[in-house]
């Protein structure tokens, strides 16, 4: 639950996006970039709390792209693109 770091580009994962991981409370950095995750953004990664660079870019990601993201108070950087097929754009949310 310390962890503030996780990288895991380009490690061929598939599935759907990990759940479980919002659980660590101090991660800073979430890069899941370059695999083959597929479905949609699951919500709770919107109640991240200290959680600076999320990189979802070069999946197989679909659906809407959860407006509440926009949320998250400490984001810097938000990769969602390449390779992605997210329906309606970037929600109004994101300002």
């Amino acid at each position: 639950t310390k962890l503030e770091v996780l990288d895991a580009y380009d490690n061929s994962f598939d599935g759907p996006l990990p759940e479980e991981i919002v659980r660590l409370e101090q991660l800073k950095f979430l890069c899941l970039a370059g695999n083959y995750f597929s479905g949609t953004i699951p919500e709770s990664y919107s109640e991240f709390q200290r959680l600076e660079v999320l990189a979802l870019n070069a999946n197989s990601l679909s659906g809407k792209i959860p407006k509440s993201l926009s949320k998250l108070k400490t984001l810097k950087e938000l990769r969602l693109g390449y390779t992605n097929a997210y329906e309606g754009g970037v929600p109004p949310e994101f300002g």
